[in-house]
């Protein structure tokens, strides 16, 4: 008799987890399928746009005047409203501003505060910027750093050793120099200056043997497709993967461990890596990459086309040789830097 009350009891509470559950699948409160809209995408320039719209809500933006006053955003603040402004060698800025024509700063200028430019800006040498947000083009001269982001509808350009905070975004081309360092850029396109490159991107005509009649090494450690080889397939392999120069690949590729892809190889699919990914001079790769590590493109390399965005994305460093062309997003997941 007690073994059998014991019994019922640990099946009770056995079956108690399972009660809720049971009860919503007799008598479902939510039997509707979840909407989703298909449609969405993260908005490259959020910051920017997001200020802006706070900013000239706040101000209400019908009939401005030059001049300082206080607006209520998180907390009171002081803007200055002025129609172009210059600020001269060593200065400091600690309050708003928004500049309706354009921005230009000499060197050695500290700016503390977010600022809104109708017009185009023009940072002097070895100055310091929060954030800016600029209807035309934005462009800093050497040494300069960003602490937050700067999104400009033009162009965008970085001369070298710039330091480009957290984000940095542009509606049109984003160009930065040599030793400048990143953390997330979106351009159309993003571009490394090229002075020196003159090589030209793989042709795709240059004859290719097919996958049947090419030898392809592997041991416990690498896979190596030989040169020259179309292969129309998608590829996934456990080994570290090396695709040799002039390859021609339609679909994706995969590998659970380093890839390098040789001068001149050409990827119509997307690139995902477990470790590393290395590019020689001249790769083309049409589709997304990602990698759990390092992904290191070499010179000349361009990643996706006009008027489609792509992202390169990395858990680790992004290191972005001279001549680089990405069409949409690079997020490095710790800092990315330009040779």
């Amino acid at each position: 008799m007690t073994f059998a009350v014991f019994f019922i009891i640990f099946l009770f509470l056995l079956l108690l987890p399972f009660v809720p559950a049971i009860k919503e699948l007799v008598q479902p409160r939510d039997a509707h399928s979840l909407t989703i809209n298909m449609d969405y995408s993260r908005d490259p320039r959020y910051f920017g746009n997001s200020f802006k719209g706070i900013l000239k809500r706040a101000l209400r933006t019908e009939n401005l005047s030059e001049g300082t006053r206080q607006i209520t955003l998180s907390k009171s603040e002081t803007v200055e409203i002025v129609s172009k402004k210059k600020i001269s060698k060593g200065n400091t800025v600690d309050h708003l501003m928004y500049v309706i024509g354009n921005l230009t700063t000499q060197e050695n200028v500290t700016l503390n505060k977010e600022i809104l430019v109708d017009g185009k800006v023009t940072i002097g040498k070895r100055s310091m910027l929060r954030a800016l947000a600029a209807e035309g083009k934005v462009f800093l001269d050497s040494k300069t750093s960003v602490i937050r982001w700067v999104d400009a509808e033009g162009e965008f350009t970085a001369n070298p050793l710039c330091d480009l905070g957290w984000s940095i975004s542009s509606g049109k081309r984003l160009k930065i120099s040599s030793r400048c360092r990143f953390r997330r850029l979106y351009g159309m396109p993003v571009q490394t200056c090229d002075e020196a490159l003159k090589k030209e991107i793989f042709d795709s005509d240059q004859e290719c043997q097919e996958i049947g009649n090419a030898v392809i090494i592997s041991d416990k450690d690498w896979t190596i497709i030989p040169p020259n080889t179309k292969i129309d397939k998608t590829l996934i392999f456990k080994q570290n993967l090396r695709i040799k120069r002039n390859c021609v690949l339609d679909k994706d590729v995969k590998t659970y461990k380093k890839l390098v892809l040789e001068e001149g190889v050409r990827i119509k699919g997307n690139v995902f890596a477990e470790n590393g990914i290395t590019t020689g001079p001249c790769a083309r790769i049409f589709g997304n990459i990602f990698s759990q590590g390092v992904i290191h493109l070499g010179q000349g390399s361009k990643i996706g086309r006009a008027n489609a965005t792509k992202s390169v994305v990395a858990r680790g460093e992004i290191v972005l040789d001279k001549g680089v062309v990405i069409y949409g997003y690079v997020v490095a997941g710790k800092r990315g830097r330009v040779l």
